[in-house]
């Protein structure tokens, strides 16, 4: 199922995206992200599920956590689908790889939300 990305794409995937969504774990205090040099966990490899085009133009909401080691935990859609479709979308990014956030050149547990848009393949 790796491919490029066709019917499945990431909507602002950006430092600004996850920057806004990272709350990185090892700090019971909400992070301030320019004053703990917070860098969010980027996906270093894509996993692009198969989707009908009939759900062309719908934002996704997927909820992760990415250890300090980089692997994810806890992926779930958190918007109402059919569960066909969660499936599918919860398959292909838990196969997702990414390096960790890091706090001033510390890797840290963070959890993002991060907005999938389907696209026309």
């Amino acid at each position: 199922m790796k491919q490029s990305i066709k019917n499945i794409s990431i909507a602002l995937l950006s430092t600004a995206l996850f920057a806004t969504s990272v709350l990185a774990s090892s700090n019971p205090v909400p992070p301030n992200i320019e004053a703990e040099n917070l860098v969010p966990p980027l996906p270093t490899e894509i996993v692009t599920p198969e989707i009908s085009d009939r759900h062309a133009g719908r934002l996704i909401k997927v909820r992760l956590k990415v250890d300090s080691d980089g692997q994810l935990h806890d992926v779930q859609v958190i918007n109402s689908m059919e569960a066909v479709l969660i499936n599918q979308i919860v398959r292909a990014v838990s196969q997702w790889k990414f390096d960790p956030a890091t706090r001033d050149g510390v890797a840290v547990e963070s959890s993002v939300v991060l907005p999938l848009e389907v696209r026309r393949g």
